[in-house]
């Protein structure tokens, strides 16, 4: 996208008025026409009566779609990108018609300076407006900012340029809400309630946290982890073809496979219906280490000089690991563990189906369910008459000794908090 900033240099203009001293002077400004009284009386009642002294001020710069009498249309979040032009607003006080105001233009994905207005102030207060015209090729997709300043003041405006229809509200003066600066969101962050197959937990770990922009593609993310992570779904940020649903994928940890399956196609960015998230729930623990994901093609979000844009979603991290007997090694070899246990919370029965596990126990009619990696069972218990945390639920983990034929654990009540001491112990044998 680089590719289009040459052309920013072409065709700037200023509009409206041709420089601040053609704007609205003191005395005068708020007295031409309805739509500069409400202005000025906004001002006025926010900010204190521009006729009096005071230090420089550079005011509520905004973004617009057009100026008319000297007065912006409307409140700009977000620019089309083949928008005619970008045009910032703003309202100066205390500014000589000697002292310089400057208007500067950047492109903050890859932070150039697009275009510097030189101009002087008017007198004492009143408006400024700038206008800069579009490229023959459109503007770049990504985040934009606009900067006033001038007398050791500045204000800045950041907005956005996307495939979708200019975004706009009304102006705070004439009845619309107040917009907080605007700062960056997540692109179409997942509605659990909405969206099939979706899990109600939070996201744990992203490789792009909060980043809105323009995407290169790329087909590989890799990120590492220093703690293990129980995860519930993964999730890509994906360029998707029309009538692209699905998508496979493979995951590797330290070199070896550790996962792979089929994305499927889910919320999409209301503005470019093209970007959408691909879900998969994967629903197993990520223990430490380093990981790489990689799809077929070339169409993941690429956040310029980091890696492919991919989320986990879980409840938590992995419990961390109570202090365990010395002859309770934390690396295990392979075991089966299905079969009969006697364990100091009833007899209980285990299925092992590879690194799944299930199982019963007498106390309560409870049951257990959870994954096995190195002989640690990481899962979830749950008893009658709810079978709901925290009061009839919660973590569990069980670490198996080297024979495989007994398991030292604890036990909590709902989601076991990393770093803290757990409800109680939970001791067993294996029967047969």
């Amino acid at each position: 996208m680089k590719r289009y900033l040459a052309l920013l240099m072409v065709a700037i203009l200023f509009s409206g008025c041709v420089n601040i001293s053609d704007t609205a002077k003191a005395g005068g400004f708020g007295s031409k026409n309805s739509k500069e009284q409400k202005a000025y009386d906004y001002f006025k009642g926010k900010y204190g009566d521009p006729a009096g002294s005071g230090a420089p001020r550079l005011i509520e710069p905004m973004m617009t779609t057009s100026v008319t009498d000297n007065m912006p249309v409307d409140k700009v979040l977000k620019y089309n990108r083949d928008a005619p032009a970008f045009i910032i607003w703003f309202f100066y006080d205390n500014f000589a018609e000697t002292d310089a105001i400057a208007v500067a233009f950047k492109y903050l994905d890859d932070g150039t300076v697009i275009h510097t207005f030189n101009s002087k102030g008017g007198g004492d207060y009143g408006a400024g407006t700038f206008t800069l015209q579009k490229p023959d090729d459109g503007w770049p997709l990504g985040n934009y900012e606009a900067t006033v300043s001038g007398k050791g003041v500045s204000e800045s405006v950041k907005f956005d340029v996307i495939e979708g229809p200019t975004v706009k509200v009304a102006l705070p003066y004439e009845g619309g809400v107040e917009q907080p600066k605007h700062e960056p969101e997540p692109p179409a962050t997942v509605a659990p309630a909405t969206t099939a197959g979706m899990t109600s937990d939070k996201i744990i770990f992203e490789t792009d946290p909060g980043y809105i922009g323009a995407c290169s593609l790329t087909d590989t993310a890799k990120w590492t982890f220093t703690s293990p992570l129980q995860v519930s779904l993964l999730q890509v940020w994906y360029n998707w073809g029309t009538g692209e649903s699905t998508l496979a994928y493979t995951l590797k940890k330290d070199g070896q496979e550790f996962s792979s399956g089929t994305l499927i196609r889910a919320d999409c960015d209301p503005y470019q219906g093209n970007w959408c998230n691909g879900n998969y729930k994967i629903g197993k623990p990520f223990p430490a280490g380093s990981y790489e994901l990689a799809l077929p093609i070339k169409k993941m979000c690429l956040e310029p000089g980091k890696t492919g844009a991919v989320r986990l979603y879980g409840t938590a991290q992995a419990s961390a690991a109570p202090a365990l007997p010395e002859d309770v090694p934390t690396h295990l070899n392979s075991c089966q563990y299905s079969g009969s246990w006697s364990t100091d919370w009833g007899a209980m029965a285990l299925n092992q189906d590879d690194s799944k596990v299930t199982g019963s126990y007498t106390w309560d009619s409870g049951k257990l369910a959870g994954t096995l990696v190195d002989g640690v069972f990481v899962g979830k218990w749950s008893e009658s008459p709810s079978y709901s945390e925290p009061r009839d639920g919660g973590d569990a983990i069980f670490y198996f000794t080297k024979d495989c034929s007994s398991f030292t654990g604890n036990w909590h009540y709902g989601v076991h908090p990393s770093g803290t001491g757990w409800s109680g112990t939970w001791v067993g044998t294996k029967s047969k």
